[in-house]
């Protein structure tokens, strides 16, 4: 009966962890064009995980599934939330200093508040109108053939994985600035 109850409870947590992963994979590629394997490698390195110490370790059953769902997962989260975001800011750092002529400005700032982190990068020039309405568009680019993902990449990881706002305004005298905000998760 232990035995059972061990498989019925590993098979459902796999089955939801899959399915959760699956989801958000069909989701992604439905919005935007692009399989995302990130979701499945969570859910096969949590899973991997509480096999190897359900089984190849002897853990209990509960206390491997606590590890592995509460405490591994949730790390591994955050771990990716940062690369994600370094990604994000990388992108936008340097997409306004190859807007930038020879001698300008480049400025970023972080600000917080209860709720939300903002970061803001600003550069002297200005973005034509004929692009601000494609700025985001996956594949558009004015630097040139093969570019073209920064914004586009930068707003998919903000608002499809962070559950971030990004947006971007450009005058005469002001500059561009681009703003990506994020809530506070911790």
């Amino acid at each position: 009966m232990d035995q059972f109850l061990t498989f019925t409870v590993f098979g459902l947590v796999t089955a939801a962890i899959y399915a959760v992963a699956a989801s958000g994979l069909v989701v992604t590629y439905t919005t935007s064009g692009i399989f995302n394997f990130a979701h499945g490698a969570i859910a096969f390195s949590t899973a991997y995980l509480y096999y190897q110490l359900n089984y190849g370790r002897h853990w209990s059953t509960v206390a491997a599934l606590i590890l592995s769902v509460f405490v591994f997962a949730p790390a591994l989260g955050l771990a990716l939330d940062r690369v994600l975001l370094r990604r994000v800011l990388g992108n936008l750092l340097k997409n306004a200093v190859e807007a930038t002529r020879f001698g300008g400005t480049v400025r970023a700032r972080c600000a917080m508040d209860e709720r939300t982190v903002e970061f803001a990068v600003n550069n002297e020039g200005t973005v034509p109108e004929s692009v601000r309405l494609q700025i985001f568009q996956r594949s558009f680019s004015t630097k040139g053939e093969g570019r073209g993902l920064g914004t586009y990449g930068a707003r998919l990881l903000t608002e499809g994985y962070m559950k971030g706002t990004i947006a971007f305004r450009s005058e005469e005298g002001e500059g561009t600035t681009f703003l990506a905000r994020y809530p506070r998760r911790w």
